[in-house]
């Protein structure tokens, strides 16, 4: 497979993984002095799409790969989906044309309403936990732990390809290359 990632990072592999449940196979391929893009092309060629769009989603930053997961997410998603899931796309969407506190707290309180059932709901969770408190707006700052976003995004693209008859493994492939294409423009 070619290199998913053009321009190189000078992000360490081990960095970016910390927080991430990556699998034991993912976790033995990290080196010393291994850069992110090196991981993820490692992670590809190993298959492991899994492990790799967590650590993709982590190394792009919450909005390029919450715009990543959301034209995933689109790309498989059927009309049926019911008005939680529609509500957290369009919480989503905003956001991404223009991120406030107010629409970051709405698409958290969207997926805790939602209570976290599909993809969607994830998605707008990795909106909630970009940044920001966690706390209500009463209490004191709690700010979410930085690979939160990540986690919420590679459970939003697993939970959209889990019934997949390979257990989504093309699929997960297929969107960890959307991702490198819109991680290079």
């Amino acid at each position: 497979m070619s290199d998913l990632l053009a321009s190189d990072s000078s992000v360490s592999a081990a960095t970016v993984c910390v927080g991430l449940d990556l699998s034991d196979e993912a976790q033995a391929l990290v080196q010393p002095d291994m850069n992110a893009r090196r991981l993820i092309n490692a992670l590809a060629q190993a298959k492991l799409p899994g492990d790799a769009v967590a650590v993709l989603a982590r190394a792009s930053g919450p909005r390029l790969a919450i715009a990543w997961a959301l034209v995933c997410l689109e790309q498989r998603s059927s009309p049926a989906a019911d008005g939680g899931e529609q509500a957290c796309l369009a919480t989503v969407r905003s956001w991404l044309g223009g991120p406030s506190e107010r629409l970051r707290r709405a698409a958290m309180e969207a997926a805790d309403a939602a209570g976290y059932a599909a993809p969607a709901h994830w998605l707008a969770a990795a909106v909630g936990w970009s940044g920001g408190s966690l706390s209500e707006p009463d209490l004191p700052e709690v700010q979410p732990p930085p690979h939160l976003f990540a986690v919420a995004v590679a459970a939003a693209l697993r939970l959209a390809v889990a019934e997949d008859a390979d257990g989504g493994q093309h699929t997960l492939s297929e969107f960890l290359k959307a991702g490198a294409r819109m991680s290079r423009e």
